[in-house]
Formats: C-alpha cells, structure tokens, sequence
C-alpha cells in the first residue's frame, strides 16, 4: 500500500475512533464528533508534518472529507455559536440576481466556521438564502452574537466535497469556511 493511502486510512480511522469518544463524552451529535475530530487529526498532521507531508495534506483531507460527505450533507441539531448576522441583497452573482434582502448566518464550533452566504460563492439556485418572507428569517435575524444555538442544514458541495471557501491548504486545515444550508436554527 502506497503510504499516503496509509496515512488516509489512520486518519479515517483515527477521526471515527476520536469522533465516537467524543460524543459519547460531550452529548455532541456523533456526525458533528466525526466532523471535528477528522479536522483536528488532519491539522495535526499537517503542523507536525515534514514539507513532504504537507504538500500531501490537500490530497488527504480532500479523500477524507468526500468520505464524510458520501455518508450524508445533512447535519442536525450542531451546537454552536453566533458570529454574525448580516443582510445581503441586490446583488447579482453569476447567474443568480438577488432582489430580496436575505439574512446570512454565521456561526462557529471548535475553530470551523459555517455560513450560508450566497455573495461568497457562484451559484445557480438561491437554496442557501435565508430570504426575509421565510419562516427562518424572522429567527435567525433575532440572534446576537456570542449566543449559543442549535442548527440543523446541509453542506453545499461541490466536486464531491463539502464547499470549504480557503484559499490556502493551511486556511482549510487551521480556520475552515464551509457553505451550507440552514433549515433550522434553535436559540
């Protein structure tokens, strides 16, 4: 077996091993566990890593999260914490023009950040918008920051992997931005 298919595989396993113990521990969702827990294995390896073993890091952490990705986008009841609230509207990315004013929401846990901002990225559908006449807005537009929520959503992917806005290797391992979709958030 070639050695980055080794190091794939500890990593998986390691991210399965360490994600079962700590939802067992904290009461976190088990697939939140196994989010987090894939994130901290593969940023360790990559601070510890040789120049080798980190130019090999983007093939490994793009292998391990399309094998997280293939067992389901959908999150439910992550607890979290408020960043921000913002409104975007009147805008037009790429084929998408937005002419209502939509709340974004972005919130954090463990170092990883989520937000359903649709000005980040090019997009064909509105699915991410928090749009001011759904029932979410209302909710979402009501939080502060610093308070402790719960959402519940998916992943946006793209090329098989959960879209992850880092230009760099080391932004996607030290300080990850994943764009999902919301479909419930919990004060």
């Amino acid at each position: 077996m070639k050695a980055s298919t080794l190091s794939a595989l500890g990593i998986l396993v390691l991210t399965l091993l360490t994600g079962a113990a700590c939802s067992e521990l904290s009461g976190t969702p088990a697939r939140m566990s196994e989010f987090v827990a894939l994130h901290k294995t593969l940023l360790k390896t990559y601070q510890n890593g040789t120049s080798v073993q980190k130019d090999n890091i983007s093939d490994e952490r793009k292998k391990a999260l399309a094998d997280y990705l293939a067992k389901g986008a959908d999150f439910t009841d992550w607890p979290v914490v408020v960043q921000d609230v913002r409104i975007e509207g009147d805008s037009h990315v790429g084929k998408l023009v937005v002419d209502k004013p939509a709340a974004v929401l972005t919130v954090t846990f463990d170092g990883i950040t989520l937000e359903n901002s649709f000005a980040k990225i090019l997009m064909d559908t509105p699915a991410n918008i928090i749009a001011k006449d759904s029932p979410l807005h209302a909710t979402v537009t009501g939080l502060q920051k610093g308070q402790k929520i719960k959402v519940s959503g998916s992943f946006v992917p793209k090329d098989g992997l959960p879209r992850e806005l880092s230009l760099t290797t080391s932004g996607a391992l030290e300080t990850p931005e994943y764009v999902v979709i919301f479909t419930a958030v919990k004060p």
